[in-house]
């Protein structure tokens, strides 16, 4: 007789972090991994890129200021590849003041965490992200 097949294990949850600051992506990480996720970090936009093209990614928490971009252009290249990828994924945007608000709903992103973070916001946040799409 054929032995059984155990099922496939769920694919674990992807998570870029784009944050230039070590604080806040270490604060993005730790909320992250608590929760299962896998998490990938850069501190630059070009980065961002060339993470984006690694697999599949269920979440990108994007700062809206990097040193190598800054406002909603690059936020709004973000959404376009977001919705043109094969499996799409949340957008988060990480902000500092309104006018960066501003920034990310002109580009039509509907998740912000405004920094510093309150405390509780990241890990109610990260308990709320589902995967967009059945694994």
């Amino acid at each position: 007789a054929p032995s059984p097949v155990a099922p496939a294990a769920p694919r674990p949850r992807r998570a870029l972090v784009v944050e230039d600051s070590l604080a806040m992506q270490t604060v993005l990480a730790r909320a992250l991994e608590a929760e299962g996720w896998q998490v990938e970090l850069s501190d630059r936009a070009a980065g961002l890129w060339s993470l984006l093209d690694q697999g599949v990614w269920d979440a990108v928490f994007v700062d809206v200021s990097l040193p190598d971009a800054r406002g909603r252009e690059h936020l709004e290249m973000l959404m376009a590849r977001a919705r043109s990828a094969q499996r799409s994924f949340k957008v988060i945007a990480l902000v500092r003041d309104t006018l960066e608000e501003t920034w990310v709903h002109d580009a039509g992103i509907a998740s912000l965490l405004r920094k510093p973070f309150a405390p509780g916001t990241v890990e109610g946040l990260v308990r709320r992200l589902r995967p967009t799409t059945p694994a």
